[in-house]
């Protein structure tokens, strides 16, 4: 990802400062830059509106970027309660990658989706993630070749675990 999407991303943000697409697009961009702060704002912002909770997928990068700032993540729990998460995929997902259960009850629930290719995808990327910011680039690594092994192509963990194994 690069300056330009930050800069239309933000560009959108100064008409339209709540703008979901837009603060997901600029928080991609600086988490993948390595600005944790810059990205954890923004999920933040995003997180204002609660169907951005129910969605699952940005309080778990809100979860891997304040991690990955070397922050307390647990905490999180206390501004999103888990009464708020998603009762469907990705759940369990959440649950793994803050280590609530076990990678393998994500995984097995990513296989019974109605979607199972992509769930898989999306599971090992997010998996990957975990463990690169808990400093376990093996594991890493493992996770982010099954997300590319999905063939998930037009999903951006599948775009997302590409340039992971390719910088690292």
């Amino acid at each position: 990802m690069n300056c330009r999407a930050r800069t239309f991303s933000s560009r959108v943000l100064e008409l339209h400062p709540s703008d979901p697409e837009a603060l997901d697009i600029r928080a991609r961009v600086q988490y993948f830059a390595g600005d944790m702060a810059a990205a954890t704002a923004d999920r933040k912002l995003m997180l204002d509106d609660r169907a951005a909770m129910r969605r699952g997928f940005p309080l778990i990068w809100l979860w891997l970027s304040t991690k990955q700032s070397g922050q307390d993540a647990s905490r999180l729990a206390d501004n999103y309660p888990r009464e708020t998460w998603p009762t469907e995929w990705p759940r369990q997902l959440m649950d793994a990658v803050i280590g609530a259960q076990s990678d393998d009850l994500a995984l097995d629930a990513a296989k019974k989706s109605k979607t199972p290719l992509e769930s898989l995808c999306e599971a090992h990327f997010y998996l990957g993630e975990k463990y690169f910011a808990e400093g376990d680039m093996n594991k890493a690594r493992e996770h982010w070749r099954k997300a590319l092994n999905q063939g998930v192509t037009e999903y951006i963990e599948h775009a997302a675990a590409s340039l992971r194994l390719n910088a690292k």
